[in-house]
């Protein structure tokens, strides 16, 4: 079930919208549920994680949508954003917000087909897989969303979480990989298998996840290039 909300205080172009997402999924044959909000303010109020694509308005009353979609990004980090607007003049500054795409109205159906593509394509990279790791006094469950990367460490594996936190863990970095290279990480050296959605920028030889520096191995940069371009979906924003 994908969980669709759009953001538009249009009644006629909201309208549109929702049909065209309507015919893309039920063409799709993807379960969905869809939701309106006329401003950002009714769309943020008591706001949880349970949207996976939101379509969201620029020129918004009181709170414009780039300003709805910098709080929606402290609490949700994976929801797939496309900003629907007459605003091109701010594509620019979608990468802030992590915007997977950006439409400018009108919206024709094959934009808006095109967009709801990547969002499903990344949405399948980035399902929270949940995974089983043997620390020394207990077992404990990791969701992969909160894991930032992996690390090899004295024959141990050190799991490196959002906020800071790490857990040492036993096993081998293959053993992971195997589940966790799905959900949408990257081996990037024999030490380091990284998850893409925590990454700010690849240089030369290194990576920088989540405000760390790694070493990326010489063979397998154009490799992680690749990857991070599959993961946004060739998205220019």
């Amino acid at each position: 079930m994908t969980n669709v909300a759009i953001v538009e205080d249009n009644d006629e172009e909201a309208r549109n919208l929702g049909e065209s997402v309507k015919k893309f999924m039920d063409g799709a044959g993807e379960g969905y549920t869809l939701r309106r909000f006329c401003n950002a303010e009714a769309f943020l109020e008591n706001y949880s994680s349970r949207y996976d694509i939101v379509f969201m308005d620029i020129r918004l009353p009181m709170m414009d949508g780039m300003q709805a979609a910098e709080r929606m990004r402290k609490m949700d980090g994976d929801a797939s954003l496309v900003f629907v607007t007459d605003m091109a003049q701010l594509a620019s500054r979608g990468y802030k917000v992590d915007a997977l795409d950006f439409i400018v109205k009108p919206v024709s159906y094959d934009e808006l087909s095109l967009a709801l593509s990547r969002a499903l394509e990344r949405r399948s990279l980035t399902e929270n897989v949940s995974i089983m790791v043997q620390t020394a006094g207990s077992t404990v469950r990791l969701g992969s969303r909160s894991i930032r990367y992996v690390e090899v460490y004295n024959h141990k594996l050190i799991y490196h979480l959002a906020a800071g936190r790490m857990t040492e863990a036993y096993g081998q970095l293959k053993d992971v990989e195997s589940v966790l290279v799905p959900a949408g990480f990257f081996k990037c050296s024999r030490c380091y298998l990284i998850n893409l959605r925590y990454v700010n920028a690849v240089r030369e030889f290194t990576v920088d996840v989540g405000g760390d520096e790694l070493q990326v191995s010489h063979p397998k940069r154009r490799e992680l290039l690749a990857a991070m371009a599959a993961y946004y979906g060739g998205s220019s924003v």
